[in-house]
């Protein structure tokens, strides 16, 4: 196991509590990252310390209070946050998702039964180094995901928990457990209680985890639950697709080439909205997917493309020539387009919607009247000539 480096801020909210005789313990992710010895990025503290205990400790500093209901302070150090959260047991669930009450213990391997996961429950400190109640470290050598206890039970409190099996397994190209992968497919329906910004976030961790096509391939069942539109695939069509997500490696791309088998936008539309992305996400996941269905065979082809993807069209050309057949043509049919640089945009032609005004056109034959203009310049039948358009304008 690699070394667990302690922030000092960390470490200096870990000794006031120590010093004022409080257990107190890295607990999660920054023990399970220090094992793969990948980057830490949070530190999570877990101490037998009541929340009313940790405001005493902490007095001399700014403290956030929203969690503390649930038993979670926010210690500002250094302009650093740190969340500090009280030990706690397990309680009745009624939602699928949030304990009914929150009852504090003072026992660190109580609180460590009702995580989800063994990799997710190893607990340090400095002075007695490594406690694992659940042998996540063995897990984390087989490469196991595994649910702490009976794995029902954790699925049935907390439905999230099922995504959050997946994003693991694929951010980690880890396995999951036999028993934990039935039990996620026993309760897949519980999703229906988790929001759907939740499940959204979730979506987004595994389309860009690194073994993003084997968590489609052993999750079918219960990514379509949360992911409609991929029942209407046929299983071949579903096999190949998710064959395709490796080939990219945003967000934005894999999803755009996961919905590449549906052509009709408002049903792609409509997908990402009802996942509430943000517009500019979607927006962007929009582009990415038509480009997927433009044709791209000519010179005139690529110049529409260019047009069409507008702020996206490098990503949008790389995403689209990872999936065509004719990468030669395709090539040399770019590098022309970056050596003579053509007009393929409003805002490159010589003629504008001013002018067009001045020549008394109106409303909407302004838009149309542009867009017919900028074809015949991108097809080579008028050139980009402020003088030529009008004359052209004249005789029509």
């Amino acid at each position: 196991m690699k070394p667990i480096v302690i922030k000092e801020n960390i470490q200096t909210a870990m000794n006031l509590l120590t010093n004022n005789n409080y257990e107190v313990y890295l607990v999660g992710g920054a023990i399970r990252n220090a094992f793969l010895d990948l980057p830490i990025h949070d530190y999570d503290l877990t101490t037998n310390a009541t929340p009313e205990q940790m405001l005493d400790v902490f007095k001399d500093f700014t403290t956030i209070q929203t969690g503390i209901k649930h038993g979670t302070i926010t210690v500002v150090i250094n302009h650093e946050n740190i969340e500090i959260t009280t030990y706690r047991k397990d309680t009745t669930y009624t939602n699928h998702r949030h304990p009914d009450e929150v009852h504090f213990t003072t026992s660190l391997e109580e609180d460590c039964k009702r995580r989800d996961f063994t990799i997710n429950a190893l607990t340090y400190n400095p002075n007695e180094g490594l406690k694992d109640f659940h042998n996540g470290q063995q897990d984390l050598q087989n490469k196991i995901i595994r649910a702490i206890g009976d794995p029902n039970i954790r699925f049935e409190e907390d439905a999230l928990r099922i995504l959050r099996a997946i994003r693991f397994a694929s951010r980690l190209d880890f396995t999951i457990a036999p028993n934990t992968q039935q039990a996620m497919l026993n309760h897949k329906n519980d999703l229906k209680y988790v929001s759907i910004e939740r499940i959204a976030s979730e979506l987004k961790g595994i389309l860009e985890s690194v073994a993003v096509e084997k968590a489609f391939q052993t999750n079918k069942e219960i990514l379509t639950f949360i992911l409609p539109i991929l029942d209407t695939y046929t299983t071949q069509t579903y096999l190949t697709t998710i064959h395709t997500l490796s080939l990219a490696t945003t967000f934005e791309e894999r999803f755009a080439l996961l919905l590449q088998p549906i052509n009709d936008p408002t049903t792609i539309h409509t997908t990402l909205k009802t996942l509430k992305y943000p517009n500019k996400t979607i927006k962007h996941i929009e582009t990415l997917h038509q480009a997927l269905h433009l044709p791209l065979n000519s010179y005139y082809d690529l110049k529409q493309f260019k047009h069409q993807t507008k702020d996206y069209f490098d990503q949008a050309y790389n995403l689209r020539y990872t999936q065509t057949t004719h990468q030669e043509q395709l090539t040399t049919l770019y590098n022309k387009l970056q050596t003579n640089n053509p007009c393929t945009s409003y805002k490159e032609m010589a003629l504008n919607g001013k002018d067009l005004i001045a020549l008394n056109y109106k409303g909407k034959e302004i838009n149309t009247t542009l867009q017919t203009l900028l074809d015949l310049i991108m097809k080579e039948e008028l050139p980009n000539n402020k003088e030529a358009l009008i004359n052209y304008l004249k005789k029509t």
